[in-house]
């Protein structure tokens, strides 16, 4: 900014001042355009319309209004640098003027090229560092308010101090300034538990780090939901404590999915418990997972004995073989594979399962491993080929009948015949010696 050219703005009424200062600041100060105006308004507007390097104003009196039109002109120029000229050589309203907003603060009679020309850098110099600082500000708090997750300061006493956009939204109010004026004691009005901000306290004066605190507490509306808070206890050099800072988030919805899943989870375990049939599940390695009560009790052994091995630890290898590449058909064609045949459990005698594997599918869509359900139809299968052989025997028991039948038929017939052939042909006459028309026959 040393040799750079400069274009100053000078608002001040007193005309002949204003054209003083503004050939000190072309012929002295490396000022290369210098426009003045007379008011605050006209130069407020003069800035609207170009582009300048710093603001001269020119304050015509040392009092609260004087102050109150600093202030007003830092609000609508916040990026560019003020340098007030003032007729009071008063320290105090000096540093009254540079609270208001301003950079630097000259009296009149300081007016001279060289103090003039280094409060024009010096200003100039701060105002790019304040509007470095205000961008990181903003960049901070844009980012800050932009977090996903809910962002708190509290202290120890349990009030908030800080809060982003996100927070204020979890807990339902419509900015982090609601939020702060609202809540005054966590404990009392956001934990729905009685004592729950003190076993936080606890475990934060234990470990000075909380991870996955998981809570249940009221919304502003009243609406109770579950939130997880991370926090860290921020310290002085001395190691007394400051804050509490962390994060929070909505897990509301999250732990309902967990609590549907455990009651399907419950729900499918009351089924499968009390089902006469014996069920199992096998990962994509063969290994089992899970075994229902009658599966157990089928081979005489606890869960914990099956969870984790393969059919090979319980089965001959040419069985294992088999039981396995039925395993491997439903797992690569995703289609229940439904059989019935011979099983021999180890001291037991041979029975007929019925047999059928069904894949499992992940959340992802992908099938994760298998399902299989099996019981003896050994009952079941020996009455169906009884009744097949009593069907057979049915069968057989009927095509002799009608051959006898047949052969019975034929012998009526012929004795029909012989008995036929035995009567007369003729009716005989009765009495002998009447006429055949007379005949008693």
């Amino acid at each position: 900014m040393e040799t750079e050219p400069l274009n100053i703005l000078l608002i001040g009424n007193d005309e002949r001042f204003a054209h003083g200062v503004a050939d000190m600041l072309r012929d002295h100060c490396g000022a290369t355009e210098v426009a003045t105006t007379p008011t605050l308004t006209t130069g407020l507007a003069e800035l609207a319309a170009h582009s300048y390097h710093a603001v001269l104003y020119e304050l015509p009196i040392a009092n609260a209004a004087g102050l109150f039109q600093v202030t007003q002109l830092a609000i609508k120029i916040p990026r560019l640098p003020v340098v007030v000229f003032g007729p009071a050589n008063d320290g105090r309203f000096g540093a009254e003027i540079i609270r208001s907003g301003a950079q630097d603060y000259l009296t009149r009679n300081e007016i001279e090229p060289r103090a003039l020309q280094h409060a024009l850098r010096c200003a100039i110099e701060r105002q790019y560092e304040r509007n470095a600082l205000i961008d990181e500000r903003d960049n901070y708090y844009g980012v800050f308010d932009h977090l996903v997750e809910g962002v708190f300061r509290t202290t120890p006493e349990g009030r908030y101090v800080l809060a982003n956009v996100a927070l204020a939204r979890i807990y339902g109010y419509d900015s982090p300034v609601e939020l702060v004026a609202s809540i005054q004691d966590i404990g009392k009005r956001l934990y729905v538990a009685p004592g729950r901000r003190e076993e936080f306290i606890r475990l934060m004066q234990k470990h000075d780090t909380l991870s996955g605190f998981e809570s249940l507490v009221y919304r502003k509306d009243g609406i109770v939901i579950w939130i997880s808070e991370n926090c860290r206890a921020v310290r002085n050099a001395r190691g007394r404590l400051l804050y509490y800072e962390g994060t929070v988030e909505d897990i509301t919805q999250r732990r309902q999915m967990e609590q549907e899943l455990r009651n399907s989870e419950s729900l499918y375990h009351s089924l499968v418990e009390t089902m006469p049939q014996n069920v199992f599940r096998k990962d994509l390695l063969g290994r089992f997972t899970f075994a229902n009560q009658q599966y157990c009790n089928h081979y005489h052994c606890k869960l914990e004995d099956i969870l984790g091995k393969t059919d090979f630890d319980f089965f001959p290898r040419e069985l294992a073989e088999k039981y396995t590449r039925d395993d491997q058909r439903v797992l690569q064609t995703g289609q229940t594979h439904e059989i019935t045949e011979e099983h021999h459990p180890l001291g037991q005698d041979k029975q007929i399962t019925r047999v059928v594997k069904t894949p499992l599918y992940g959340a992802n869509g992908k099938i994760i491993g298998l399902q299989g359900i099996f019981w003896d139809v050994t009952q079941q299968q020996q009455a169906e080929e009884q009744i097949l052989r009593a069907n057979t025997e049915l069968a057989r028991s009927r095509e002799e009948l009608r051959a006898k039948n047949l052969i019975m038929e034929e012998n009526l017939r012929m004795a029909h015949e012989i008995q036929a052939a035995i009567l007369p042909q003729q009716y005989p006459v009765f009495p002998h010696d009447a006429s055949p028309e007379s005949s008693a026959f």
